[in-house]
């Protein structure tokens, strides 16, 4: 009986101890992919902290250029000279964006459930981040660029209205845009810790 006793002990230690080995391991496995996780983003949001702070710099001198145009009427002229609002005399010749904000790291931490393995405020901080990066992506952009391609945009009697609608989205954007830059470092803090 005694025998019986001690090999069923150890199989059950035997039992629990690879129990508690697998849940080690499983542990170890998963705070590697909230790691590297917390590195991709890291990196991601660095990246675009840079690129939304040139948006930024890019979208107040065009909307500076705007309220300029709106005051001088000889600027108004040049402007629709070719029977149609030429974007590039809006934009000082520049793109509305050169480069592209991502969200690759953001989309494969949700997708993977990584999200799930860190703190609410950090996950909360990043959200907001990604949320209004997302907004000004596919709202606002292409909210502004619809208004080019009306065809009441390129009448000459339109104009002003024309211009007060593109000052009016160009603030709009600018406003999110700082909004976003101020929120970036925040949320790469929450990142490093």
């Amino acid at each position: 009986m005694k025998k019986y006793l001690g090999e069923g002990l150890l199989i059950v230690f035997s039992v629990l101890f690879a129990l508690f080995i697998n849940s080690l391991a499983q542990k170890y496995q998963t705070s590697q992919k909230v790691k590297v996780a917390k590195e991709s983003l890291l990196k991601e949001m660095e990246q675009n902290q840079v690129i939304m702070t040139q948006w930024k710099e890019k979208h107040s001198k065009i909307l500076k250029h705007i309220d300029e145009i709106i005051k001088n009427d000889s600027l108004q002229e040049e402007l629709i000279k070719d029977h149609f609002l030429d974007i590039g005399a809006l934009t000082g010749q520049e793109n509305l964006i050169s480069s592209l904000v991502t969200s690759t790291a953001w989309e494969t931490a949700q997708a993977t459930q990584i999200l799930s393995e860190l703190d609410f405020d950090t996950t909360q901080e990043l959200t907001y981040v990604y949320e209004l990066q997302n907004s000004i992506i596919n709202s606002t952009l292409p909210d502004l660029v619809d208004i080019y391609f009306q065809r009441e945009t390129h009448r000459k009697e339109s104009l002003l209205p024309t211009l007060i609608q593109f000052k009016l989205h160009f603030n709009e954007i600018v406003g999110q845009e700082t909004l976003l830059v101020t929120l970036y470092p925040g949320a790469i803090e929450k990142l490093q810790d």
